[in-house]
C-alpha cells in the first residue's frame, strides 16, 4: 500500500468511527473481513471494501459513500501499482457534479453503487443510488451472499456466451432467469424511484464480483435494461474524469488493428471493420485514418496520434486476465503491451477523448480481471473507453462497431451511441442478410468470404452479440 493509500484508509476509517460514535476502534475490532470470496477459500483478515459486521450498521449513507470511494481507490492503486488522484468525494459533491454534467449533456443520470456486505453474520446486497436530486439507499437483508451473486453472474455469462453451443445441441432459447434475478436484486427495488426522477442514464460503480456483470442484459421480465437506459461503468467517482465531452460529430478517428497473429486467433473481420469506420467518418466530413497489421505498433500509434484524432479505435485482442496487472494486455502487431504499460503511450498529448477496444475478453469470477476491465479508462489515462466482456464473433463485432460509429455521428455522447447501436442489433434493424451486413438505413455492406457468411442470414438479436460492450469511464 502506498503512503497516500494508507493515509486515505486511516482517514476513511476515522470518518466511520466518528459517524458511529465509537472510540479508536481498529479494523479487527470492527469485525471487518475481506472480500468477495468462495466459501471454500480461507477467510482473509485484511479490510475489504464495504464488508463490515455489527457495530457500524448505523453509519450514514454519506459516510458509507466516502468510505467505499476511499476503499475502491486504494484497491485500484494497489492493482495498478501507482498513486491515483486523491479524494473521497462527499455525496453533496457527487450530486453537484451529476447536476452540472447532466445540465450540459441534457440528460438525467443516476449513480448506482453495488456491494455485498456482511452484518451480524448475515450477507446482504447493498445498493446506494444518488442523482442530481437526492441520495437514497436500498438494502436487501435476505441472506444474499457473495457466492449467490457470483453464481448468478456466472450463470448469466454462461447463458449469453454459450448460445451457439446450445443451438448446436438442440437446446432451447435464452434462459432469462439469472438476468432477471440480478435485475431483481439490483434494479427492481429502485426502479420506481429511477422512473420518478426521470433518469435516462445509469452509471454503475460496483464492488468485487459485480464488475463483470453484462449490465445491458439484465432483464425485468419484459425488456432488457438497455432498452430503458443508457449504461456506463466507472471504477469510482473519485477516479472519474468528469468533463463535458458531448457529441463526436466533427471528430476524427484513428482506426488501427491486426487481422493476423502468430500466437493468437486471427480476426478476419478487422480489415473491413477499419474500412467501414473510415468511410463513415470521411463521408461525414470528420475524417479517419486506418492502419492494418505491420503498421499497428505502439510506436506508430504514438506517431500517428500527433495529428490530433480524439477517437482511437483498436481492433485487436485485449485480455483482462487473472493475476497481476502485468498479465492483462492489449496486443499490437509486434508485441503485447501490458495494462500497466498502456498509460505510457501518453494519451493526453494531444488528448484522446474516446478509446475503443473491439475484441476483448475478461476472465469470469476473477477479482483482478474485473479490476483491469473496470479500470481500463484509468489505466490508459483517457476519459472514456469502450471494451467488451467477452470475445464477440467477427460478424457480431463488425455489425455492432459499424452501427456504433454510425450512431456516434449524431448521438449526444458515446454512451448514447452505444445504446442505440445495441438496440439496432436487438431490434433486428442491423443484421446479416444473404451474406451481407444490412444497416439500419437499408443499405448493404458486402462481406468477404473469410467471415463465413456466404449467402447466410444471421440473427444478431441475441445478447451474445451486443451485451458484452460497455462504456467505461465518463458517460457524458
Amino acid at each position: 500500500m502506498t503512503a497516500k493509500g494508507l493515509g486515505r484508509w486511516r482517514w476513511a476509517l476515522g470518518a466511520l468511527v466518528v459517524a458511529i460514535g465509537a472510540i479508536a476502534p481498529t479494523a479487527a475490532a470492527l469485525g471487518m473481513v475481506g472480500g468477495f470470496q468462495d466459501e471454500e477459500s480461507p477467510a482473509r483478515v485484511e479490510p475489504g471494501p464495504g464488508q463490515r459486521s455489527e457495530g457500524i450498521e448505523h453509519v450514514s449513507t454519506e459516510a458509507w459513500v466516502e468510505f467505499i470511494e476511499g476503499q475502491w481507490e486504494q484497491t485500484y492503486e494497489e492493482y495498478f501499482g501507482r498513486d491515483l488522484p486523491a479524494g473521497s468525494p462527499k455525496p453533496d459533491d457527487i450530486r453537484a457534479t451529476l447536476m452540472a454534467m447532466d445540465a450540459q449533456a441534457k440528460t438525467r443520470t443516476a449513480l448506482i453503487y453495488g456491494e455485498v456486505e456482511i452484518l451480524r453474520g448475515q450477507s446482504f446486497l447493498k445498493v446506494v443510488v444518488t442523482s442530481g436530486k437526492s441520495t437514497w439507499e436500498h438494502r436487501i437483508a435476505m441472506g444474499v451472499t457473495a457466492n449467490q451473486v457470483a453464481a448468478q453472474v456466472r450463470s448469466l455469462r454462461s447463458q449469453v456466451t454459450g448460445f451457439q453451443v446450445q443451438a448446436l445441441v438442440g437446446g432451447g432459447g435464452l434462459d432469462l432467469r439469472p438476468a432477471q434475478q440480478l435485475y431483481d436484486w439490483i434494479i427492481r427495488p429502485i426502479a420506481a424511484r429511477l422512473e420518478a426522477d426521470g433518469i435516462e442514464q445509469l452509471v454503475f460503480c460496483m464492488g468485487e464480483g459485480l464488475r463483470a456483470v453484462p449490465l445491458a442484459a439484465l432483464h425485468d421480465g419484459e425488456e432488457f435494461l438497455i432498452e430503458r437506459y443508457a449504461i456506463a461503468q466507472i471504477p469510482g467517482f473519485s477516479l472519474l474524469d468528469a468533463q463535458a465531452i458531448g457529441s463526436h460529430r466533427n471528430s476524427r478517428v484513428l482506426a488501427m488493428g491486426a487481422s493476423e497473429f502468430g500466437d493468437l486467433a486471427p480476426l478476419p473481420g478487422v480489415p473491413l471493420e477499419l474500412t467501414a469506420i473510415a468511410q463513415r467518418f470521411q463521408r461525414a466530413g470528420g475524417g479517419s485514418r486506418q492502419v492494418l497489421n505491420e503498421g499497428f505498433t505502439a510506436a506508430n500509434l504514438q506517431r500517428q496520434r500527433q495529428r490530433g484524432e480524439k477517437i482511437v479505435h483498436l481492433a485487436t485482442h485485449a485480455d483482462f486476465r487473472a493475476g497481476p496487472v502485468t498479465r492483462s494486455f492489449v496486443r499490437f502487431w509486434d508485441e503485447a503491451l501490458s495494462l500497466d504499460q498502456l498509460r505510457s503511450l501518453d494519451w493526453a498529448t494531444p488528448p484522446v477523448q474516446l478509446l475503443v477496444l473491439s475484441a476483448c475478453k475478461t476472465a469470469v469470477g476473477d477479482r483482478n480481471a474485473e479490476l483491469g476491465f473496470a479500470g481500463l479508462a484509468v489505466a490508459a489515462g483517457v476519459p472514456t473507453a469502450i471494451a467488451s466482456l467477452w470475445t464477440v464473433s467477427d460478424l457480431g463485432t463488425l455489425a455492432l462497431m459499424d452501427a456504433f460509429y454510425d450512431r456516434l455521428l449524431t448521438a449526444p455522447s458515446a454512451t448514447v451511441a452505444l445504446r442505440q447501436a445495441q438496440l439496432d442489433l436487438l431490434n433486428g434493424q442491423v443484421r446479416i442478410e444473404n451474406g451481407q451486413l444490412r444497416r439500419r438505413d437499408g443499405s448493404y455492406l458486402p462481406l468477404p468470404s473469410s467471415l463465413g457468411a456466404d449467402g447466410a442470414s444471421i440473427d444478431l438479436t441475441h445478447p451474445f452479440h451486443w451485451a458484452a460492450f460497455t462504456v467505461i469511464g465518463n458517460p457524458w
